[in-house]
């Protein structure tokens, strides 16, 4: 069991000044009086980047644009009823992803721990591979295919013999590249074409389960 504290906000930029304790999900809208939920959301996305967001709508038009920003749900009001236990089991399974983790030895440096969940891409270069966070870059060792087997295959898509992408990331995939929320573009390769297409529809749609 758990216990769940409910706060209410009216506008967008008193929810973006709160600066009590963390908030782990927030239900928005999308269409607000003189203010944009998706905007709202960015911006969440760069305060707080562990918090889980999930839109409430009358709209279906916004399916694609809400992709623009980190989300676990987007979610028809009229069904809010009848998702609402599979919200919260999603919910918790995203909350316990930002607990996983995975080691690699940087060069030049020791040991480190990586949250799965800041990791953006990861590339190889020669004979290192580069791992992107959201706040920084390093150097390994390790291969891109023993990479792959320790990351959650649902999270993560290979798309390149040089390349593994978080989904999470992808604000949309274009049939040659991924394009990242960052405004970096990684290229998908003809031979990873049909696997990276099976990869982000599922992704998709488990946003919308």
């Amino acid at each position: 069991s758990y216990y769940i504290d409910l706060l209410c906000f009216e506008k967008g930029q008193e929810l973006l000044s709160y600066t009590e304790k963390p908030i782990d999900v927030i239900f928005i809208d999308i269409e607000l009086p003189e203010e944009n939920g998706i905007a709202i959301a960015r911006e969440i996305n760069r305060q707080w980047p562990t918090c889980q967001i999930v839109y409430c709508t009358d709209y279906l038009n916004y399916a694609v644009d809400v992709y623009e920003t980190n989300h676990v749900w987007f979610l028809v009001k009229s069904q809010l009823e009848d998702r609402i236990d599979s919200i919260m089991d999603k919910i918790q399974q995203a909350l316990r992803m930002e607990h996983r983790e995975v080691y690699y030895q940087v060069i030049k440096g020791e040991m480190t721990r990586f949250q799965v969940k800041d990791i953006c891409y990861f590339e190889r270069r020669t004979r290192l591979t580069l791992l992107v966070t959201d706040k920084e870059k390093y150097f390994i060792k390790e291969k891109i295919d023993d990479i792959v087997k320790n990351l959650p295959a649902e999270e993560f898509s290979r798309c390149h013999s040089s390349y593994v992408v978080n989904l999470s990331r992808i604000s949309r995939k274009n049939r040659s590249s991924y394009e990242l929320l960052s405004g970096e573009s990684i290229p998908i390769s003809r031979s990873y074409a049909a696997k990276t297409k099976g990869d982000y529809l599922r992704w998709c749609s488990r946003q919308m389960d």
